[in-house]
């Protein structure tokens, strides 16, 4: 194997790949002993980021060689002064790319993955989800940053998804669904599928009822826009997850766009986006179908208590009077007793969701003692 330079890249040349592993190794040792040294420090990320997806022992040299996660960190909190408008240069975004890379990595290593997450590492590229500049010096940042966190969700670890859904990583997603790029949306719809078919992510989305909502709106309001076929995919594929959910079913049938209940629409879609949505609608008629029959079956029970209670005058023919006269009394109370808890539970069962009130496109459930008195209120009257 020759190494050769090459605008100061190095090429490796594959003629025998038992020693050019050998040599990737000593590179790797070489320049990780080198971003000891901080006027090398960026070139040395710069080179390891190259071998961050073909080497998988690059994550175990990163995380247990003492200082270098440290070097790294000092390179991406460096970038935050030049998250301002004009101020991100391509240069800078090049070399917040490479120091990001490296942070993926860690985070696609089945046993460096929960290190790096105990840590709590990842929150500090949250700033650079949070910039809504689509420049391409920014769009480059936010894109690698995805990939780490799409390389987190990837593997179906309910730690990784608890830590994520605490540090309101939906919040964030959601904002980037609504102002993201084509890319950046597909990226983060794929973010929010991965977490929403764990279970951890699952129980969070209807722990608040206002916070389903904002989800399916957020989602549904994709769906007005030409956007391409994986991104309609993974939109529909969390809805049908999301219906599994019978308790919520009613209140998401209520709140689902048009766009999905229209059959124009179900038209334009592919093969598996059509199997999402079949998974969809059928567990929502399933839903209808119970209600149903717990309204019939209300009903009848109502029938039977207004038979007995009407049986119940005959029992005892002493006093004829005045026990017809307690009967009958009888009756009208529990006609109406019946008849209200019947019209209670029908309304139940066809409760429709209540719109939380909007007090600003960022305001996402949090905590606002104002937001959720008023919403409560207002959820109690209906």
């Amino acid at each position: 194997m020759s190494i050769q330079k090459n605008n100061s890249h190095i090429i490796l040349e594959n003629e025998d790949k038992a020693n050019n592993d050998l040599n990737e190794q000593e590179l790797i040792i070489k320049y990780i002993k080198e971003m000891r040294n901080e006027k090398k420090r960026m070139s040395s990320i710069k080179n390891l980021a190259k071998f961050s997806e073909k080497n998988t022992n690059l994550a175990v040299y990163l995380w247990y060689t003492r200082g270098t996660i440290t070097a790294i960190l000092q390179e991406i909190i460096k970038v935050y002064q030049y998250l301002s408008p004009s101020k991100l240069t391509q240069e800078i975004s090049n070399e917040a790319c490479a120091a990001i890379s490296l942070f993926q990595c860690l985070a696609s290593h089945k046993d460096i993955r929960y290190k790096f997450v105990e840590s709590r590492l990842p929150v500090f590229l949250f700033p650079f989800l949070h910039n809504t500049y689509k420049s391409n010096p920014y769009e480059y940042i936010k894109l690698t940053t995805l990939g780490v966190f799409g390389a987190l969700v990837k593997v179906d670890d309910s730690k990784v998804i608890s830590f994520l859904v605490e540090n309101e990583i939906f919040p964030i997603c959601l904002r980037i669904l609504e102002r993201g790029t084509e890319l950046s949306r597909c990226m983060t719809s794929f973010i929010v599928l991965r977490i929403t078919l764990n279970d951890e992510g699952y129980k969070y989305i209807f722990e608040k009822e206002q916070r389903l909502y904002l989800i399916v709106q957020v989602l549904g309001a994709q769906l007005k826009y030409k956007i391409s076929q994986r991104i309609l995919k993974y939109i529909l594929r969390i809805f049908a997850r999301i219906s599994e959910n019978k308790k919520t079913r009613n209140i998401l049938k209520n709140i689902l766009p048009e766009e999905i209940k229209n059959n124009k629409f179900f038209n334009c879609l592919d093969d598996s986006s059509k199997k999402w949505i079949k998974i969809l609608r059928k567990n929502l008629e399933e839903n209808d179908s119970e209600i149903n029959q717990k309204i019939e079956k209300l009903k009848n029970d109502l029938s039977i208590k207004n038979v007995n209670t009407a049986n119940d005058k005959n029992l005892n023919n002493n006093n004829q009077n005045k026990i017809n006269n307690f009967n009958n009394g009888m009756i009208i109370n529990n006609n109406m007793n019946v008849n209200l808890m019947l019209n209670n539970q029908i309304n139940l069962l066809q409760h429709k969701f209540m719109v939380p009130p909007n007090y600003g496109e960022l305001n996402y459930y949090n905590g606002n003692n104002n937001y959720m008195n008023e919403y409560n209120m207002n959820f109690s009257n209906s």
